[in-house]
């Protein structure tokens, strides 16, 4: 009784939704479509041309950085003296702002270091 009952409701319903108008759906314009095609090439191009040129400058700031630090450690004994020969600044203090600004180099070159660059 119930699956005849069922059964006229889904009829009912059915011709119910078929009577709704149909919106005519437009397919997008042929231009647009070859003019976003051409930008998207363009662009996947300008990437592949550039990356040598990141990975180069990437490099570049860790020679740098690998070079500050060499540098920092191989002077670390005779900095107090190359730092504060006056006697303004105490030499333990000149140490710890060198060895601040490298570590804050390297955190920032680290958090743009991560390849996070999409389109």
């Amino acid at each position: 009784m119930t699956d005849e009952r069922d059964d006229e409701m889904v009829v009912a319903w059915m011709r119910q939704f078929a009577s709704l108008p149909m919106e005519a759906s437009s397919l997008p314009d042929p231009a647009y479509l070859w003019w976003k095609a051409q930008l998207l090439r363009r662009w996947d191009a300008q990437r592949t041309v550039v990356a040598p040129l990141e990975v180069g400058e990437r490099v570049q700031v860790a020679t740098g950085l690998c070079g500050a630090a060499i540098l920092l450690a191989l002077l670390w004994s005779s900095l107090p003296t190359l730092a504060a020969p006056s006697g303004l600044a105490s030499p333990d203090l000149m140490i710890a702002i060198a060895a601040a600004v490298l570590l804050l180099t390297v955190t920032l070159v680290a958090t743009w270091w991560r390849p996070s660059r999409s389109v």
